[in-house]
């Protein structure tokens, strides 16, 4: 795919003097250029920022460069290293091809402990460790697995750009733009953090669900536990047509990870009135359904005194393809149903 740049004003960062200690003590305003990313359509796709950072001390430098690039809700995507200046290790050695990939799978971890660190801790020395990095003493051994071997500093620098100093920013530039179109595209995208942030974004800004229903249920089908309790929030707080809400929904349960299933059924299961067509709908979704959320649908069901033609003919379905024992929960449901008693 071809890219496009289109270049922003001046972003400013302080570098604490935990950042580059050495040299700032008390910390300098640097000036970093974000760029917008675009693809052939012109939408928008991307942040990157050119760095050149380096520290000198004495004799010695180290220095990083290559272009850190976002998605739109401000999470790492790639680093592409500059092709005059690649980044180098202690003694002058350059970064391999292993090197490059185990520094992306480091700024891919927001969770790693150099979030938890200084880079003075960083270099603290530590007489039991033999592997020296060049900083000003050993890596301590609890962080040696989350850097680059022989590439501490560089490495600790990468991951606060990546994942700290721009983060709010990128996230601020994402939401000053918020159209219809940009929403749409948050919600539509594979990058379920974009989805998650598109969401937060919608709900923030109280926008009406109904135009976004579609999109929202696309994105709880492919959701976790966290993005679909945001969705049903949404959609919950957010929608002025519900009974059409609910239909999309109970459509869902057979789109989604059946382990997430139960979360969409307590949630009708708070709605004072369902329709028969949605619980039809919520029916037609047993034969894709594992055990489980089998039996949970069909409680429910039988809970509701929901007994239309649409919910015996898909419970028979069930009933004559499914496994045995979903067979025998669909066999308990209508003899329960015959019998006006509720399954055991």
């Amino acid at each position: 795919m071809s890219r496009f740049y289109s270049y922003m004003p001046l972003f400013q960062i302080r570098i604490l003097s935990l950042f580059l200690p050495s040299l700032y003590a008390g910390g300098l305003l640097a000036a970093f250029e974000i760029t917008d990313v675009m693809d052939e359509d012109g939408m928008l796709t991307a942040y990157s920022v050119q760095m050149n950072i380096e520290e000198r001390s004495g004799e010695h430098s180290k220095q990083v460069s290559g272009t850190l690039f976002w998605n739109l809700a401000g999470r790492y995507k790639r680093f592409e290293p500059d092709a005059k200046q690649p980044l180098i290790k202690r003694n002058g050695i350059p970064f391999t091809s292993d090197d490059y990939n185990r520094l992306d799978e480091i700024l891919r971890n927001r969770d790693s402990l150099l979030g938890h660190h200084s880079l003075a801790w960083l270099g603290k020395p530590e007489g039991t460790d033999p592997a020296p990095d060049g900083i000003s003493g050993a890596t301590p051994k609890t962080l040696q697995r989350a850097v680059v071997k022989d590439a501490a500093w560089t490495t600790w620098i990468l991951w606060q750009q990546a994942n700290v100093s721009f983060t709010e920013e990128l996230q601020r530039k994402t939401e000053g733009r918020l159209s219809f179109w940009l929403g749409a595209q948050l919600l539509n995208s594979s990058d379920m953090s974009e989805c998650a942030f598109g969401l937060e974004l919608l709900t923030k800004q109280q926008q009406p669900a109904d135009e976004y229903l579609n999109l929202v249920l696309g994105a709880l089908e492919r959701g976790d536990n966290a993005l679909i309790r945001s969705a049903i929030a949404y959609l919950d707080s957010a929608t002025q047509n519900r009974q059409r809400m609910l239909i999309g929904l109970a459509d869902s349960c057979s789109r989604m990870n059946p382990g997430y299933v139960p979360m969409v059924i307590n949630y009708l299961k708070e709605e004072p009135v369902l329709s028969p067509e949605i619980m039809g709908r919520l029916s037609a979704s047993l034969d894709s359904l594992p055990h489980v959320p089998v039996r949970m649908i069909l409680e429910f069901l039988l809970e509701k005194g929901c007994y239309s033609d649409t919910v015996i003919r898909n419970v028979t379905v069930v009933k004559e393809t499914g496994s045995s024992r979903i067979a025998e929960l669909a066999t308990a449901f209508l003899n329960a149903h015959e019998e006006g008693r509720n399954v055991p």
